[in-house]
């Protein structure tokens, strides 16, 4: 009650957009990966180190979806001086992590929550420190590979070795953020924590991203197995929930 509700239908290359607002609170939701043409250009240049944006370095794709989003959050009329929560799935919430972290590099004082289900690396150092004046959960599922993407240096260096592709030493510069959480099928969190990518599993998803197909079925990574886990977590719900 007393919101406004903005949707923005998403393409073949971004994401579905929600802008909720109410008095001098913005909430943004972004959408996860829907089509295929999506998945294709996430796996084409996520072969590849963060482009610098000077503020952050990013995926080109995620970073125009993100000047998407902004427009629309002005078109729409947000409070510019209000406080903000970002909010997105899998691609959503890289999305969701860049539009946070462009938000505190225009207005390093704004009030700037964050929370993402199913994220994989946003990008580089830069962003990490941006987001490091935000408040911050990540939540991954147990078993939720696509959070650990790209990997790290001790897990691609061995693949490195075996397939000889030179790109990949540049995934180093891709960061973890700050505010990981590990859920299990119970919806219990481990704090500081995200699933593990081994090698064996790294190669079969490089080999999925050089022959142009899909990567196998990460059982654990769609939003439905996500929301079933945090209703046990919290099975007692009200409804409108006040903002303070």
């Amino acid at each position: 009650p007393g919101c406004n509700v903005y949707h923005r239908a998403g393409n073949e290359y971004f994401p579905n957009l929600v802008v909720v607002t109410k008095g001098d609170w913005s909430i943004v939701v972004s959408d996860g990966t829907q089509r295929f043409q999506q998945w294709a250009l996430q796996a084409f240049y996520g072969i590849t180190p963060p482009q610098d944006y000077g503020i952050l370095g990013t995926l080109p794709l995620w970073y125009q979806a993100t000047e998407r989003a902004i427009r629309f959050m002005e078109d729409v009329g947000v409070d510019q001086e209000g406080r903000f929560m970002c909010v997105g799935h899998s691609y959503g919430g890289a999305n969701a992590s860049i539009i946070a972290g462009r938000l505190l590099a225009a207005g390093p004082f704004r009030e700037v929550s964050l929370m993402t289900f199913g994220c994989p690396k946003a990008g580089n150092r830069e962003l990490t420190l941006l987001l490091l004046d935000a408040k911050c959960l990540h939540i991954s599922n147990d078993g939720d590979i696509v959070c650990s993407v790209p990997p790290d240096f001790d897990i691609l260096f061995p693949a490195w070795e075996l397939t000889g592709l030179a790109e990949l030493l540049e995934w180093r510069y891709w960061d973890h953020p700050q505010g990981r959480a590990r859920m299990n099928a119970q919806g219990d969190l481990t704090l500081n924590s995200y699933p593990v990518l081994d090698t064996d599993t790294l190669l079969r998803m490089l080999a999925d991203i050089i022959n142009g197909v899909p990567i196998f079925d990460v059982v654990t990574h769609p939003m439905p197995v996500y929301r079933t886990r945090i209703k046990r977590r919290c099975p007692d719900r009200e409804w409108p929930v006040e903002l303070d």
